[in-house]
């Protein structure tokens, strides 16, 4: 039985805008202590050609993984998840420690390969959000 608590959840799903990449600001989470480690996880249906949080860039290389149930992913990496026992949608899974570089006021910029022209304009279909781990 594992002792670990369940970290607390922080979703980044609105606010997000588009001009070359995707772009959303978001406010350094409260209560952090010294011991606290934030996480940031991306779930997409395609591959990110880039990350950056506040200009720094984070690394978005893929590595296959076979399993067809969601992964829970410790290093950028990719996953087979089921769709309701429908037929198998590809989706690449992200997961960075970020509480180094977490600041006041921070910028997480995406970017994907070769964009759709016709839903630019959209929200990406992707799920952001971040973790908090407390002692």
């Amino acid at each position: 039985m594992s002792t670990r608590p369940e970290p607390h959840r922080i979703s980044l799903a609105r606010g997000w805008k588009y001009s070359k990449d995707w772009q959303r600001f978001f406010h350094k989470p409260t209560n952090l202590c010294q011991q606290s480690v934030v996480r940031l996880r991306i779930e997409s249906d395609r591959a990110l050609r880039s990350a950056r949080l506040n200009g720094q860039i984070l690394a978005t290389s893929q590595e296959p993984v076979t399993s067809q149930e969601p992964a829970t992913i410790q290093e950028p990496a990719s996953s087979h998840a089921s769709d309701s026992g429908a037929e198998n949608s590809f989706r690449f899974g992200y997961d960075w420690e970020i509480t180094s570089a977490v600041q006041a006021r921070n910028e997480l910029v995406l970017g994907w390969p070769n964009p759709d022209p016709k839903t630019q304009e959209s929200e990406p279909q992707i799920e952001v959000w971040l973790e908090i781990f407390a002692p």
